[in-house]
């Protein structure tokens, strides 16, 4: 074969394997790898020589530097100072009381109380410190509402003997004195929330009447002296309308069956002789 036409072959089998290369290197990017020889048209492939010199495709994970965290410290706190009110200051304190809403127990009303009455509402006086003198007391946050509180005294004009009357007071000037347990003084207040708390002047009410201490509102024991009177913390009332019901905060029922049920209680009682009421 003459020597130029060998070197044309020779030239012609590098540009084409040149471009097969090119064709494999791209394919490669596709993870498609093709095996294609190249060398002279006379001489036999070189498999051992191709698979070497064949490029694998790899995966190189880059990690970037770890800086260790590093915990952070914190800031000193100061701890709460906490100032002793200052008794010459306003006062507030306030109960927000939750009754139950069953059947009331005309037992539990009478062993309660020392006084059941019946009357309307004559006056409704200001409120006032429950202390001898009336005056407020020197340091409120030792002593309220457990001590010393404050009431407003309603005034009940009579209208018929005591249902129950298990004090040594004979009620001759036919008025009673019902203290609600609460009130505002100056700029000191007492608010204790339970349902019979309000009243109104001329309003017929039956009334349970107790000394008994924690009632309603850890209010303090014994009669509270108004005046020179007895005030009795208010247990239990019923508003009594002009047709005769008596309306609790849990139910309405005819007067005189209520009336009728308390004296069926106390019978009982009179007889056999009267429970500790409960505190």
């Amino acid at each position: 074969m003459p020597v130029d036409a060998v070197s044309d072959r020779d030239e012609a089998i590098v540009q084409l394997c040149q471009a097969r290369w090119l064709t494999l290197l791209v394919i490669i990017g596709l993870s498609v790898v093709p095996i294609i020889g190249c060398g002279s048209a006379d001489a036999p492939l070189d498999a051992g020589r191709l698979a070497s010199d064949t490029p694998t495709p790899t995966t190189e994970i880059i990690r970037g530097a770890v800086t260790p965290a590093v915990p952070s410290t914190p800031a000193p706190t100061e701890p709460p100072v906490y100032r002793t009110p200052d008794p010459s200051e306003p006062f507030g304190y306030g109960e927000h009381l939750l009754m139950a809403t069953d059947t009331l127990s005309l037992r539990g009303v009478v062993e309660w109380n020392q006084l059941i009455v019946t009357g309307s509402v004559a006056a409704i006086l200001p409120a006032r410190w429950t202390t001898p003198d009336g005056k407020r007391p020197d340091n409120l946050w030792e002593v309220v509402p457990e001590k010393v509180t404050i009431v407003t005294p309603i005034v009940i004009e009579l209208d018929a003997p005591p249902i129950l009357n298990r004090t040594s007071e004979s009620l001759d000037s036919g008025r009673v004195i019902a203290l609600i347990h609460g009130g505002v003084v100056g700029e000191d207040s007492v608010v204790i929330q339970v349902p019979w708390m309000r009243f109104t002047i001329g309003e017929r009410v039956l009334l349970g009447l107790s000394t008994r201490a924690n009632s309603f509102g850890s209010n303090p024991s014994g009669a509270i002296m108004v005046d020179g009177s007895p005030g009795w913390w208010i247990e239990m009332k019923w508003t009594i309308s002009d047709d005769g019901l008596a309306t609790s905060y849990i139910d309405s029922k005819p007067l005189v069956d209520v009336v009728s049920g308390l004296r069926a209680v106390i019978e009982p009682f009179e007889s056999e002789g009267w429970p500790t009421p409960t505190s």
